[in-house]
């Protein structure tokens, strides 16, 4: 689960200023195809990023902040005609625990599925930590300098009660999926640990749903080790 914080600024070197619109687009696609290979098309969407812990009482960090050079747009996908940037924060470990059932045999039809976001009292509180630890990021930069301006959440994220209603209405899911089809050898386990499908011959899985357990970080070095262990099986045993 991401939440984060929005601000506008008078910067001229976020990529709402130098990549937008039709133009914007078009001038950082040929500039990759056919210049010289750098911009904002060679680099990913966080150009910085910290593991931070909540409170002192943590054994590790438990939650992520990352740097995003430019505003979205509402919809998400779009740049914000604003110039501006945003603080975002992931939980490492979250507890809250939802579900997906099968909702009838046809397998065309969509399952019912509850995320059950913010069930858990430890993960409300980590989110809300995290976004006041964003906030002393932000306060420490050249705000004058800048004109950075918090647009969201604004005055309501000043107290706990109105950060955990921004949370609410806002947060949405980091897509980074794992763990539906968990690998073990307790009777609710998927996979063994050879990867294979239990109750099934020739069947493996070999991707990020068989992680046990969520990583901290983001999953890709995980998932790229999955795949060179589960090849390494498949060649060792092609029959099984």
């Amino acid at each position: 689960m991401q939440t984060g914080r929005k601000y506008l600024t008078s910067s001229p070197y976020t990529f709402n200023r130098k990549v937008f619109g039709l133009l914007g687009y078009l001038a950082a696609g040929l500039n990759y195809y056919f210049g010289p290979r750098n911009g904002p098309l060679t680099i990913g969407a966080s150009l910085a990023g910290a593991y931070l812990r909540t409170t002192p009482s943590v054994q590790a960090a438990d939650v992520q902040l990352h740097f995003l050079p430019f505003m979205p747009a509402e919809n998400g996908r779009e740049l914000a005609e604003e110039s501006g940037f945003r603080l975002g924060m992931y939980l490492c470990r979250p507890l809250s625990r939802g579900h997906v059932r099968i909702t009838s045999p046809d397998p065309r039809d969509n399952p019912h599925i509850i995320f059950n976001h913010l069930e858990r009292e430890e993960d409300r509180v980590g989110l809300i930590e995290g976004m006041k630890m964003a906030k002393k990021i932000a306060d420490a930069m050249p705000v004058k300098k800048l004109n950075i301006r918090e647009t969201e959440p604004g005055p309501r994220g000043d107290t706990d009660e109105g950060l955990l209603e921004y949370i609410r209405a806002s947060a949405d899911t980091a897509f980074h999926f794992c763990g539906t089809a968990r690998m073990g050898q307790d009777d609710m386990a998927v996979v063994d640990p050879q990867l294979r499908v239990r109750g099934m011959q020739g069947l493996r899985v070999i991707d990020a749903s068989v992680m046990p357990t969520q990583a901290s970080a983001n999953i890709n070095p995980a998932v790229l080790m999955i795949g060179e262990k589960g090849a390494d099986l498949v060649r060792q045993a092609p029959a099984n």
